[in-house]
């Protein structure tokens, strides 16, 4: 039996030849994907940590054509292909980008402050009981102790 890995795969083919980006999919996604390099059946898998990616059916796909695909793993020391190295820069372009804590008007219940900037409150120092000022429950506390 021989155990084959494979690299994450992120972009496949669709039935009409184009390229389709798990990242634009959903978990509920449906469709007949293809191997970019080999032009094996593969199919969508999805983590909630790391979002969609597709990987190569080894049911159907055929052990002689897996083993000349670009997304084999191999243990040679020869220099990634040009393929290889036109997916890896893909892949860079499409990661998501970090989080940066946006700006916005906040509300800090401890001390009774209403502050704009990042989720601490410069007077107490504390984010813990910020809130942002859309969010408010008006409607069960008087407006007195709400603003």
């Amino acid at each position: 039996m021989i155990i084959m890995q494979f690299r994450t795969i992120r972009t496949a083919l669709d039935r009409e030849g184009n390229i389709v980006r798990a990242s634009e999919l959903t978990p509920r996604s449906r469709g007949t994907w293809s191997c970019r390099s080999c032009h094996s059946v593969l199919r969508l898998c999805w983590t909630y940590d790391n979002g969609g990616y597709f990987e190569h059916d080894l049911e159907v796909a055929e052990n002689i054509v897996l083993k000349h695909c670009e997304y084999l793993l191999t243990s040679s020391d020869k220099s990634p292909s040009l393929f290889t190295q036109a997916v890896s820069e893909i892949l860079q372009r499409t990661e998501p980008l970090p989080k940066v804590p946006s700006s916005k008007d906040y509300f800090c219940v401890l001390c009774n402050h209403a502050y704009y900037g990042l989720r601490k409150c410069p007077y107490c120092l504390n984010s813990l009981y910020s809130t942002e000022t859309a969010l408010r429950d008006t409607q069960t506390i008087p407006k007195k102790w709400a603003i």
